[in-house]
């Protein structure tokens, strides 16, 4: 947490310099809801600071105020973050000090993450009520009509990996993966970046929370995951065959287990909970970018054309023409969802069969029977030499 702190005080300090004011100096409240700002544009955007000018600084603010569209919601939580931290700090006066600005970045940096999640929420909630292309997915062309805030360009929607490809010509949008993307990852430092938290994690911990070892048999995962709610996933519920047929045939491969931390049962959690888990690519598979790096590495731009938009809408309704995708009640996923055959353990553990568990237990047995039996022998022997110890005590002595 310290070294958080003290790499916001850096930023901090190149942002006073930026705006004029030396470290020492007293300025007034205004004064320092500028300086949040400016902070704030430096933080999200991840730009290093050392090259910017105090024009430059100024006409961010100035963009980002009339430009962007979500910037009334975090001007507010910032100027709420400021005027409830310095009544807490106690810093009333008409003027605050550099250390009570620190102590606002200090509050900026743990509570955003936070305020981050909850637009993420609310973004998920937006997707989730447009799915119009298969369990957890949105043709295109649906994603595109959402708004502003959903611009991204196919080329870098499917480096990110957030591409379901399975049917030909008709990519299709997967809203967990979106969520958990890159593209999602507003705040950036050297140190870290405030992304999305990953629904799915929790449902897994509590799966993990429940089960307390590495693996399980079907049957008890079965039983919690139907009592299981997420976001968009009311319990309890009936499991659909394809999710029941997919998860035996994991076991089947593990001798009866199932893997908690294999992307077999990653993808399988997907299935489960298409909105909340992301469709686990295989590795190598995807190499995801941010906007940045694929603006500086691709040399391109990440937001779509409007060609673009007008290729999908178009394909959107030849698919709509010649596909019927079905509900996650009917049960029919696996015409809906693809599934990889293919297994990444994050750790090996031996789930042992039913064999190698007899084999154990007759093992055991014959440990058993050879204690026993040299414990008999062992008592006859030791009897057998006090028998001959007191007929040696017990007999007189010869005489001549």
């Amino acid at each position: 947490r310290s070294i958080l702190h003290k790499e916001s005080n850096e930023k901090l300090k190149r942002v006073y310099e930026l705006s004029n004011f030396s470290l020492n100096q007293r300025i007034t409240h205004d004064q320092l809801a500028s300086v949040i700002y400016v902070f704030f544009v430096a933080t999200v955007t991840g730009a290093d600071t050392s090259s910017w000018t105090i024009e430059h600084t100024k006409e961010l603010v100035e963009d980002m105020s009339h430009h962007g569209e979500d910037w009334p919601v975090y001007k507010d939580f910032l100027d709420k973050l400021r005027t409830e931290t310095t009544d807490r700090i106690g810093a009333l006066g008409s003027t605050v000090t550099f250390q009570d600005a620190s102590e606002v970045v200090q509050s900026f940096t743990e509570q955003f993450g936070k305020f981050q999640d909850d637009g993420c929420r609310i973004m998920q909630k937006t997707l989730a009520s447009a799915v119009d292309a298969g369990p957890g997915r949105l043709k295109l062309s649906t994603f595109y009509d959402l708004g502003m805030s959903f611009r991204e360009r196919s080329k870098y929607l499917d480096r990110l990996g957030v591409l379901d490809a399975s049917i030909a010509n008709t990519p299709r949008l997967m809203v967990a993966n979106y969520m958990n993307s890159a593209t999602n990852c507003l705040a950036s430092t050297g140190l870290y970046s405030v992304c999305c938290i990953d629904q799915c994690e929790g449902l897994l911990g509590q799966i993990e929370t429940r089960i307390a070892a590495p693996h399980a048999t079907p049957g008890k995962i079965v039983a919690l995951v139907k009592d299981l709610p997420s976001g968009t996933v009311s319990a309890p519920r009936l499991l659909s065959s394809s999710l029941l047929h997919k998860l035996d045939a994991i076991a089947f491969a593990n001798s009866g287990q199932v893997p908690l931390h294999g992307r077999l049962f990653a993808q399988w959690l997907h299935h489960a909970y298409p909105n909340e888990c992301a469709f686990p690519n295989p590795i190598g598979a995807k190499t995801p970018l941010t906007s940045a790096e694929w603006l500086g590495d691709i040399g391109d731009q990440p937001l779509y054309t409007e060609e673009e938009r007008e290729r999908y809408t178009w394909d959107s309704k030849v698919w709509e023409m010649t596909s019927k995708v079905k509900d996650l009640s009917d049960g029919d996923l696996a015409e809906t969802l693809p599934w990889i055959e293919a297994e990444e353990l994050v750790a090996h553990h031996k789930c042992s069969s039913l064999g190698h568990e007899l084999h154990v237990v007759f093992r055991g047995l014959t440990l058993v029977c050879m204690l026993f039996f040299v414990c008999v022998y062992l008592s006859k022997t030791i009897a057998a030499g006090s028998e001959v110890l007191s007929a040696s005590q017990n007999s007189k002595p010869c005489t001549l």
